[in-house]
């Protein structure tokens, strides 16, 4: 199994007891970026705790659309999930807010089909090999 979700930013803005995505996202970046950063620690709080209460380890992979469109960065996201898949641990893939270029669109419905096509290639390729 593996997870992708967001709502970095929303927790963020939670934190400041402010509007949250929309709001933010209207704002120049940094106020995007600052939120994302504060909210990413409670997000995989949260998920980590629904997790281990089932006796599931989590573990964190934040991902930008310009690393996954690196070979090297593709390669190694590739073997990390995989990596982690084997020992048992499920990845919780979530859109680095912090250093994405928003230009880039990136929403978690993307990026989760990106990375189930990631695991999907690698596994058969392996699977071939």
């Amino acid at each position: 199994m593996i997870v992708v979700a967001g709502g970095a930013v929303d927790m963020g803005s939670e934190l400041l007891d402010e509007p949250g995505y929309a709001q933010a996202l209207e704002r120049n970046p940094p106020d995007f970026q600052s939120r994302a950063a504060m909210g990413q620690a409670r997000l995989i709080q949260v998920w980590s705790d629904l997790f281990r209460a089932s006796h599931l380890t989590l573990a964190q992979v934040l991902v930008t659309a310009e690393q996954l469109k690196s070979k090297t960065y593709f390669e190694r996201t590739s073997t990390a999930l995989l990596d982690l898949l084997r020992a048992e641990c499920t990845p919780f893939i979530n859109g680095n807010d912090v250093l994405m270029d928003r230009s880039e669109d990136m929403t978690n419905n993307k990026l989760a089909g990106l990375i189930s096509l990631m695991v999907w290639v690698v596994t058969d390729f392996a699977h071939h090999s």
